[in-house]
C-alpha cells in the first residue's frame, strides 16, 4: 500500500476506503480522537482540488461498536502555502479477498 500522492495519482472518488498514514494534531483544544488519527481508517466524503490545495474530509471508522457520533475530519493532503501536509494511503482489498473474481 502505498502514500496517495496528491501530484500523481488519480483523484479519490467518494466513498473509497483510505487509511491515515500521518496527520499531526496538538492542542488541548481538540478531543482526544482528533489528536490521535495516525492508524484509523475511514472513507472519502468529499474530494477538493484546486490551484493551490488538494483536501479530503473522511468519515472515520468508529473506534467501538458503541460509538454513535459519527467523527469527521479535513486533511490537507498538499498546499502550495504550507510545507508541512497530511499523508493518506489507499486501502485495497487483501489479494485473497479478490480470488474469486479471478
Amino acid at each position: 500500500m502505498a502514500d496517495f500522492d496528491p501530484q500523481q495519482d488519480a483523484p479519490l472518488i467518494v466513498g473509497e476506503r483510505v487509511r491515515i498514514v500521518s496527520a499531526p494534531r496538538s492542542g488541548s483544544d481538540r478531543q482526544p480522537w482528533e489528536r490521535h488519527l495516525d492508524g484509523r481508517t475511514g472513507a472519502i466524503r468529499e474530494f477538493l482540488r484546486t490551484d493551490d490545495a488538494v483536501m479530503v474530509t473522511v468519515l472515520l471508522d468508529a473506534l467501538t461498536r458503541r460509538q454513535r457520533i459519527a467523527h469527521l475530519v479535513r486533511l490537507r493532503l498538499w498546499s502550495s502555502w504550507q510545507q508541512g501536509h497530511d499523508i493518506i494511503a489507499r486501502e485495497y482489498p487483501a489479494p485473497d479477498a479478490l480470488a474469486h473474481l479471478g
